[in-house]
């Protein structure tokens, strides 16, 4: 029995459990930057990719990440039974909820490359892990009960192997991030992007591509360089600049959260207080012309 499903729009989960396999072998071509856990339960499993020298393999109770920009070759199952557990987890996610440190820059450095995968981790299966991954198989829900049931335990494994493999407890490894001339001038050249588009800030995939300079390292210098993520520094010019319009300008509370790109007036307000303590129709109230 094999079950691919959808988790979320970033992660896929493939659910395999089989008897009596003789001469499996499955060809398999795709292209995505993504990182991909195999989690043998029952069995092991080798693949070989037809384009590089990228080879592996899985024995029994142990767990493989490896990263992908694309794959095409074979992947392999001796004549056993077999059960595992298959995560693909697409970069962009693993943009948002990794840490910023060295561990995670090898991550993304790598996908830059053109290579079609490289392994990063394989241990034996933590009993935590397995316990999960069964859970996942053994999930008796239906309907949304059972989407909601295989996220939550998908995350819960997700961070107890990100937890051992991406932590660092040594602040001091985030030194090895190297930030060359190149990489510290689109990083200003970034900040002024956001300056100057206050009203519709670009996405970090967006900003990335416009300044020619990864996501990771995006992140890692603005936190190096500015001490606050992107997102923050724009929102913090956003206000700067929405006080000063509710000091000097003429315009009132909806269209001064118009021009610094907020939808509703009761986000402004409450983002505006938040930073300044102070809500912004009593600034205006200093006003010559109050309405």
């Amino acid at each position: 029995m094999s079950i691919k499903e959808e988790i979320n729009d970033f992660i896929t989960i493939s659910k395999v459990n089989e008897h009596f396999i003789k001469n499996n072998s499955m060809y398999k071509k795709e292209k995505v930057d993504s990182l991909s856990f195999l989690i043998n339960l029952k069995g092991s499993t080798s693949y070989k990719s037809y384009v590089d020298n990228f080879n592996g393999s899985s024995k029994e109770n142990h767990t493989t990440l490896s990263l992908f920009n694309s794959f095409e070759g074979s992947i392999e199952t001796p004549e056993n039974y077999r059960k595992f557990l298959a995560l693909v987890i697409r970069k962009e996610y693993l943009s948002k909820i990794l840490p910023l440190n060295h561990s995670t820059y090898k991550v993304f450095d790598f996908f830059e490359t053109k290579r079609s995968g490289t392994d990063i981790s394989y241990h034996k299966t933590r009993f935590k892990t397995q316990i999960l991954a069964n859970e996942i198989f053994s999930n008796k829900y239906n309907g949304n009960l059972e989407k909601i049931y295989q996220e939550s335990k998908v995350l819960e494994l997700l961070y107890i192997e990100f937890e051992n493999i991406f932590s660092q407890k040594d602040s001091k490894s985030n030194n090895i991030v190297k930030i060359s001339k190149q990489d510290k001038e689109a990083l200003y050249y970034a900040r002024d992007i956001l300056i100057k588009n206050i009203q519709n800030p670009p996405t970090i995939k967006e900003l990335s591509q416009k300044v020619a300079i990864n996501e990771f390292k995006l992140k890692y210098g603005f936190n190096k360089f500015f001490n606050q993520t992107p997102y923050n520094l724009s929102l913090e010019y956003r206000l700067y600049e929405a006080k000063n319009l509710l000091e000097n300008s003429e315009f009132n509370i909806n269209e001064i959260s118009s021009k610094i790109g907020y939808k509703y007036v009761q986000s402004f307000s409450k983002a505006f207080v938040q930073k300044f303590g102070i809500r912004p129709k009593d600034i205006m109230k200093n006003r010559k012309y109050y309405y």
